[in-house]
């Protein structure tokens, strides 16, 4: 069996001391040292450099966060959505799942500056609806994901197998800067 193909959930549910794939037990060990989480950041400077910035300055920021308060939850929906269900490696899906878990926790962390610095929220949110080319990235990512979901590609045939991995590689190229 490959890397990606239909599964039942009982399948490939024992670990093994040499996967299939030994990459993704690599980036399993090493998601696990990069965890972290939102509250254990003081950002009170953070907060207080904010409120000094230029106008300007201010709205380049906010863009940034706009675009990442959006897109943190997307690339979680990509992969658990799009990716995850279509994975046959039991090491691909811990790294997968991690990588689940660690866009919730960058959504967390957004959400802390939202609140923090007391920032409009639907303004943010609305920055990648508003803003044409972060609009057309974000779109361009669903369409493609969206084209694989909820069995609409066959990930035995080698036709589905071009469309999951398009998708893989236009959500990592485009969405996630890799």
């Amino acid at each position: 069996m490959g890397l990606i193909g239909k599964t039942s959930v009982i399948d490939n549910i024992r670990l093994s001391e040499n996967p299939k794939y030994p990459i993704f037990k690599e980036l399993y060990t090493k998601q696990k040292k990069a965890v972290w989480f939102p509250e254990e950041l003081n950002i009170q400077q953070d907060i207080l450099d904010y409120k000094r910035l230029s106008s300007t300055e201010k709205d380049l920021f906010d863009s940034a966060v706009g675009y990442f308060a959006s897109s943190e939850l997307l690339v979680q929906n990509v992969v658990g959505n799009g990716f995850f269900p279509v994975l046959t490696d039991p090491y691909a899906k811990m790294s997968f799942s991690t990588q689940m878990f660690m866009e919730n926790i960058h959504s967390d962390f957004f959400e802390i500056i939202l609140n923090s610095f007391d920032m409009d929220r639907k303004r943010i949110y609305n920055i990648t609806l508003e803003d044409r080319l972060l609009k057309e990235k974000q779109e361009l990512i669903v369409r493609a994901v969206d084209r694989i979901t909820y069995g609409k590609a066959d990930p035995d045939t080698i036709e589905g197998k071009k469309q999951i991995l398009t998708s893989i590689l236009l959500n990592n190229i485009i969405q996630e800067g890799l």
